[in-house]
């Protein structure tokens, strides 16, 4: 009786191994094939790239090497900043990190000094600051330029500017030596680029240190009545985005816009209380007119291509070591590979079977937004060619991760430099207008009069079709500003985002916007 059934579950089973064995080899052969054609995709699209003259990894994409002499980092002052060193710790894990210990550098402990004893207690009955304990003298001094911004008694203004001065006098011989490096031509960071998306860039954290203490210095230095102290300081700064322009990094990029926003700010304030005279706004306006952020974010756009490309590499010929770079670096920097993104190349099967589809893919979107930069240089930017989101299309987040969340990554950027650039503009314009009132004690009716004694030619927005608009308001005011990335004209009006700060995807961009108010004190 039991042996009909016995018959019965051996067939089933042999039915089912079998079934089994043919879906394993139908997967294999369909990823084979999958793999196959994205080896394929992949080396046709290298070909194409490398035909154009692209470079397609980070290290092709280094700064060139210039004498010590000309080199800003050249300099005892940055060694120990720069010098790292890469090894397999005791866990054999790889490992990169500086060699002498962040808090150990000099350039790190000037810089970050105590308040002293003395100026707590100054702080505290100053509007917006106040103290703490263990609180940083940059920190103090920053807080203290942030609040003379928003404060409108002149008193309180000076109280402010002269703790700034004086919570930054202990660092006054580090800043001189930096102030004078910037004096040479050129610039170039000893970094080790074959690490591809975690390569160390230890000194850009010390440059926004710097960018903290000009800034907070120029700004005290304006309402004290020191302009030719302050105008040194603002540029310095401007020279401090030079040292950058080069580093094929979207950090560096970031960095150096933030950097000139902070510039183009200062400069602002000084015109909006008629601080500055005639020769300083000429050099302002001399010098930003040298400030062009795109041919950076052309090289950005490539750095992080071949950033990722080295990694897919490396994965390729010793996933364990790739892993091992990027687990042990995520403080570092992560570059353009999401957490999600790397999981999924590090551990799941997807991954390896689309992972060459998903490079060519990836080195075909980066190469059509350096296209559409090199277009803009001759017919303006076109905020269409730069999305805000991520692609719709779910089957390409699934199978082409990388192309998926690439609009997300040249976004931010392109925005910010967007941003920037019209503000070069529009300050640019702003210096013409007060030196204008300087000599008349009025405003022009229009920018065109300006052209060609105070301007070369009228100022134009980075955004094709844009232009600048300019109107009067009363005999002592004026409004500056250009249409902004919705690319909608709304008569200079400002959109708020949350919390009160400042919209930048839609409404106009205005030359200059009054700071928010410091809050009332409970």
């Amino acid at each position: 009786m039991n042996k009909p059934r016995s018959a019965l579950w051996k067939r089933l089973l042999r039915f089912f191994l079998f079934a089994l064995v043919v879906l394993v080899t139908l997967a294999f052969l369909a990823g084979s094939w999958i793999s196959f054609q994205g080896r394929r995709e992949w080396a046709r699209t290298k070909a194409d790239l490398l035909a154009r003259g692209e470079k397609l990894s980070l290290v092709e994409l280094a700064p060139p090497l210039i004498p010590d002499d000309q080199n800003f980092f050249a300099d005892p002052l940055w060694r120990e900043v720069l010098e790292t060193e890469s090894f397999t710790n005791a866990e054999g894990n790889f490992v990169t990190k500086p060699k002498v210990p962040y808090k150990e550098q000099k350039l790190t402990q000037a810089l970050a000094q105590k308040l002293p004893s003395t100026l707590k207690d100054r702080a505290n009955n100053l509007p917006g600051v106040g103290a703490r304990d263990g609180y940083m003298a940059v920190g103090a001094a920053q807080k203290a330029s942030a609040a003379i911004r928003r404060v409108s008694n002149k008193t309180d203004r000076k109280l402010l500017a002269q703790f700034v001065v004086d919570s930054l006098q202990p660092m006054a011989p580090t800043i001189t030596q930096v102030t004078d490096l910037l004096q040479r031509s050129g610039a170039r960071a000893e970094i080790d680029y074959s690490l591809g998306p975690v390569a160390p860039i230890p000194h850009i954290s010390i440059l926004l240190r710097f960018e903290q203490i000009l800034c907070a210095r120029a700004l005290a230095n304006l309402y004290l009545g020191h302009p030719e102290s302050s105008a040194d300081d603002v540029l310095s700064l401007l020279r401090l985005t030079e040292t950058i322009k080069t580093e094929p990094t979207l950090i560096s990029l970031l960095v150096r816009t933030n950097i000139v926003g902070t510039a183009i700010w200062t400069i602002s304030e000084g015109i909006r209380d008629h601080l500055w005279t005639d020769r300083q706004l000429a050099g302002f306006a001399s010098k930003l007119d040298t400030i062009d952020l795109w041919p950076q974010f052309e090289l950005v756009l490539r750095g992080e291509r071949g950033s990722l490309n080295q990694f897919v590499e490396l994965w390729r010929q010793s996933p364990a070591r790739a892993r091992d770079i990027i687990g042990n670096n995520q403080g570092n920097r992560a570059g353009i590979l999401e957490q999600k993104y790397l999981k999924l190349a590090c551990y799941e099967i997807g991954a390896r079977l689309f992972n060459s589809s998903d490079q060519s893919a990836y080195n075909r979107m980066v190469q059509n937004q350096v296209d559409a930069i090199a277009r803009a240089s001759m017919q303006g930017i076109a905020p269409k060619d730069f999305p805000l989101q991520k692609s719709d299309d779910e089957r390409a987040r699934r199978f082409h991760p990388l192309r998926a969340i690439f609009s997300s990554i040249s976004f931010p950027p392109a925005l910010g430099i967007c941003y920037t650039q019209d503000r070069i503009a529009l300050v640019r314009a702003a210096c013409a207008l007060e030196r204008h009132w300087l000599r008349d004690n009025s405003y022009p009716e229009s920018l065109r009069a300006l052209v060609p004694s105070l301007l070369p030619d009228v100022p134009s927005s980075v955004l094709a079709g844009q232009k600048i608009h300019y109107r009067l308001e009363g005999s002592g005011a004026f409004r500056l500003w250009t249409a902004g990335w919705d690319e909608i004209d709304e008569d200079g009006s400002v959109a708020a985002a949350r919390e009160g700060s400042r919209h930048r995807r839609s409404g106009d961009w205005v030359w200059w916007v009054p700071p928010l108010p410091l809050p009332a004190k409970r």
